[in-house]
């Protein structure tokens, strides 16, 4: 039997990222970082609005240990993308080992909703950092939902 997925963060679980412990500071240069009055939870979901920022990372703890090769899924949506000059969003997870997962989206641009699936290339311990991060250009609000976790590994007897 497959394992079931595990909800492993809801919109309470997000913190902003310490700046020195940020895996994607470098994209931090010449951006005005969010701060705790840019996001909040709508309902089940965390919701960033970046009307006064321009960058946001966001770091959760896995609540247990999570084996090689475990799914993380969830979804990204985002409402009508404005700026008056073209530009590109990017989403982003990762680890403290690096980007896991990364996604431009271009501004401006219609409200859309994509689904969010990655695979841990080594295994989390219990307590160790995922990060959520969002790069934008423009007054905009994006939301991410509550991220489940499939444990992955060698099944047992192999």
């Amino acid at each position: 039997m497959a394992p079931l997925p595990v909800e492993i963060t809801e919109a309470e679980s997000w913190a902003l990222a310490d700046p020195n412990h940020d895996p994607f500071s470098d994209y931090a240069v010449g951006r005005v970082r969010c701060t705790s009055a840019d996001f909040r939870p709508e309902a089940t979901w965390l919701e960033v609005t970046t009307t006064q920022c321009n960058y946001a990372s966001f770091v959760s703890s896995f609540p247990a240990a999570a084996p090689v090769g475990s799914v993380i899924r969830g979804e990204v949506a985002w409402a009508t993308l404005a700026a008056i000059d073209p530009a590109v969003g990017t989403l982003a997870f990762a680890t403290d080992s690096g980007v896991l997962w990364s996604h431009d989206v271009a501004i401006p641009g219609l409200s859309s909703l994509i689904e969010i699936e990655f695979t841990l290339p080594e295994p989390a311990p219990a307590g160790s950092s995922l990060f959520f991060q969002v790069r934008n250009h423009g007054y905009n609000s994006w939301q991410l939902s509550p991220l489940t976790l499939t444990a992955g590994g060698a099944p047992a007897g192999d």
